[in-house]
């Protein structure tokens, strides 16, 4: 029943509102293949904007892929746009990568929210040899770019564990979207600083 209303709103309630009222439309991009606009437009209900895709071909068809967003969220199609990633601040010292997985048309549902992130940090803890996974107090996850193949994305995290004297700062690895897996980017060029806790 949820998944209905879901689909009406989207499909049906959409065209009728973007008709009756003037939407601001702060930015917009179009898709690698030039199908799909992607539009960050005003919600005047707080400072946020609401996330909007188009169909280029039927501009009466829109999905809306996201509401009430942080203003400065960036989303990046993949190459074939099966993918969109987007960079996200949930809060002042929390930035991380939502996931969404293209079902059909213009339609795509979120996948991961902060499973990306977390093994990130698992993975970077191993390879750098750390005692422990560090509990950031301030703490980013952000996509550099796709691969050609949209096999996978180019992930940076930054951060730092006051508790543990641990500090990351540009650290890359590679995220792959079929086994949902982190490893190793050969141009990784971040540091990891330890230091001693007093």
């Amino acid at each position: 029943m949820r998944c209905l209303l879901i689909f009406v709103f989207n499909f049906i309630l959409i065209p009728r509102i973007f008709g009756q009222a003037s939407i601001k439309v702060l930015d917009s991009k179009v898709s690698p293949k030039g199908d799909i606009e992607i539009q960050y437009t005003d919600n005047d209900s707080c400072i946020c904007m609401d996330v909007w895709l188009v169909s280029k071909e039927d501009t009466t068809q829109r999905f809306m892929l996201d509401s009430a967003t942080t203003l400065g969220t960036k989303y990046f199609f993949s190459p074939d746009e099966k993918w969109i990633a987007a960079n996200k601040e949930f809060l002042s010292n929390y930035r991380t990568i939502i996931l969404y997985k293209r079902i059909k048309g213009i339609q795509y549902s979120q996948v991961m929210v902060d499973e990306i992130f977390e093994k990130a940090v698992k993975f970077l803890s191993i390879t750098e040899h750390l005692h422990h996974v560090p509990v950031f107090g301030h703490s980013s996850a952000e996509l550099i770019r796709w691969l050609p193949n949209s096999k996978a994305f180019v992930l940076e995290i930054s951060g730092w564990d006051n508790n543990q004297g641990i500090k990351v700062s540009n650290w890359d690895c590679l995220f792959n979207l079929k086994t949902l897996s982190i490893s190793l980017y050969k141009n990784n060029h971040g540091k990891v600083i330890k230091q001693e806790v007093k």
